[in-house]
């Protein structure tokens, strides 16, 4: 082993060879010891010692034959604004019953859930007990503890307590590829004679879903808006399966639209007014509570009370249909349609009085299917 000799910015003693510090941070290297085989430590000679010192033009400090210091353990002390002195116990904080020099210093340490608790030197020059543990991290954790949580289709996350008494979350991992949210309704035309009637299923806590129902008349899933002016409503909805396709919406304009002979998978929602006036309302995907990934979706609206079932029907949606949406409030950097007013064209939805409207919202790409988020924030009544 290599024992060096260094020059600090306050005073260096000298003992045996090894230059013990007692100033600031260290400034140069110099003297060089071979250490023997049997772990014995060859000295440096004094003389070697002063060149050494005299090279960074400080007084050579002579060997005094004295232990080098050694930290005393003594923990930080600051000072309150009323004068007191508070300790930090450290984590060898003095135990209840121990001596202490100075009566009146307050000794802290850690407690239960990142909290502290306090105790004094008292009057008998003891250490008196440690009051109650204060300050804890209100629904903590003790650290390096775990725990799993349920997360996205049916997924599992690792969360692992910091040293802050808080939980930290992992990926999502183990989620069901092609299931669905629980809750979710999804609708199919698989066994119907009658046009215009479609089977419900739905999704369990299995994140599979259900048998189909028997053949009827939609029942359209909703969402209410606000009639508070400024107030964003939004629910999980989900897209059919890649076993229940529509053509898909082919141009993204004014309507009227065209259809395409690509099927995707789609969702029909009411977007409800229970209010007496006519409301203006901006409409905009997302992604849906707990999925990991987004969907790219097209989306029409139609002023109408019954699905468009017809190929003609679809094409007559009402003001605009989109299949992106690139200002506030949509999430830019993913691919969901929306209509907004973005200072250009104004393609908000008008839901009329004690009514509603019907949102179409389409997977853009034939393989895609999910669940999405849909929200609808009332601008004006």
């Amino acid at each position: 082993m290599s024992l060096r000799t260094v020059t600090v910015t306050g005073v260096a003693i000298a003992f045996g060879g090894l230059l013990q510090a007692t100033g600031c941070a260290v400034s140069s290297v110099d003297t060089v010891a071979d250490e023997p085989v049997d772990g014995s430590v060859t000295q440096v000679p004094a003389a070697k010692d002063a060149a050494a010192a005299n090279d960074s033009g400080k007084t050579p400090v002579q060997d005094s034959g004295r232990p080098p210091l050694l930290d005393s353990g003594t923990p930080d002390a600051t000072s309150r604004p009323d004068g007191s002195t508070v300790v930090d116990a450290g984590p060898t904080s003095p135990v209840t019953g121990a001596a202490c020099t100075t009566v009146g210093v307050i000794y802290t340490k850690t407690c239960g859930l990142c909290g502290t608790q306090e105790a004094a030197c008292e009057a008998d020059n003891k250490v008196g007990a440690y009051g109650v543990c204060n300050n804890e991290v209100v629904g903590g954790c003790m650290p390096a503890t775990t725990r799993s949580s349920a997360c996205g289709i049916c997924g599992t996350r690792m969360e692992i307590c910091q040293n802050n008494c808080k939980y930290a979350a992992g990926s999502c991992t183990g989620e069901l590829v092609g299931g669905c949210s629980p809750g979710a309704v999804k609708t199919t035309t698989a066994g119907c004679t009658v046009a215009g009637e479609v089977r419900s299923q739905v999704c369990g806590a299995t994140c599979t879903y259900g048998a189909a129902g028997a053949c009827a008349a939609p029942v359209i899933p909703s969402l209410s808006i606000s009639r508070t002016v400024g107030t964003t409503v939004n629910a999980d909805f989900a897209l059919t399966p890649l076993t229940d396709q529509l053509e898909v919406i082919d141009n993204y304009s004014s309507c009227p639209e065209t259809i395409s002979t690509m099927k995707t998978s789609y969702s029909w929602i009411k977007l409800v007014n229970p209010g007496t006036t006519a409301a203006t309302v901006t409409v905009w995907g997302s992604r849906a509570t707990g999925a990991t990934v987004d969907l790219d979706t097209v989306s029409a609206w139609y002023n109408r009370t019954t699905i468009p079932m017809t190929a003609a029907e679809r094409e007559a949606c009402n003001g605009y249909s989109n299949d992106t949406c690139a200002d506030t409030p949509c999430d830019i950097t993913a691919d969901y349609a929306g209509f907004i007013d973005d200072g250009v064209v104004d393609e908000r939805v008008t839901v009329p009085a004690s009514s509603f409207v019907i949102i179409y919202t389409g997977a853009y790409d034939s393989a895609d299917t999910g669940s999405f988020k849909l929200n609808a924030r009332t601008d004006a009544l």
